[in-house]
């Protein structure tokens, strides 16, 4: 009995470094996500600034179009045909000069969730607490990707 004593605590070892390097994988993820909705927000903002003011001179061009048939037609479905542009050209307006959307250059919070999981992680990998030289190395391998986290994290 007393030789599975040694084999279970190599396993346990074992699962326990790969369950560190499995959290250090996620938090890496879950930053570069964070990062990657940021960009996201960014570009949507850029593209309304840029492209939904123009979408929003055409809808209003299309609204007074609109408008102007049913002066000439006065029908019933020339007044429903230019509500529904005015409508139109309203919601497109209204999303292209949002003030919201000025201001999208937020910085990155993380959640304190991510911050404490980010701390054990580097607490756990980092090469001063290696019980030997082979974990001390393993550990020094993983300092570029923990600075550029704890960048992120800041």
């Amino acid at each position: 009995m007393s030789s599975l004593v040694p084999h279970v605590s190599e396993e346990l070892k074992s699962a326990r470094a790969q369950l560190v390097e499995l959290r250090a994988t996620l938090a890496d993820r879950e930053v570069e996500l964070a990062e990657l909705r940021a960009r996201l927000r960014a570009f949507e903002a850029k593209y309304m600034r840029e492209v939904g003011v123009l979408y929003a001179a055409l809808d209003e061009w299309e609204a007074k179009i609109a408008e102007r048939e049913v002066d000439l037609y006065n029908s019933e479905e020339a007044r429903k045909r230019a509500e529904e542009q005015r409508a139109q050209a309203e919601a497109t307006k209204k999303a292209a000069y949002a003030d919201e959307l000025e201001n999208v250059a937020e910085e990155f919070e993380p959640p304190v969730s991510l911050k404490q999981l980010f701390r054990e992680v580097a607490k756990r990998i980092h090469p001063d607490f290696a019980r030997d030289e082979n974990a001390t190395s393993l550990r020094g391998s993983w300092r570029r990707p923990m600075r550029r986290t704890t960048a992120a994290m800041r």
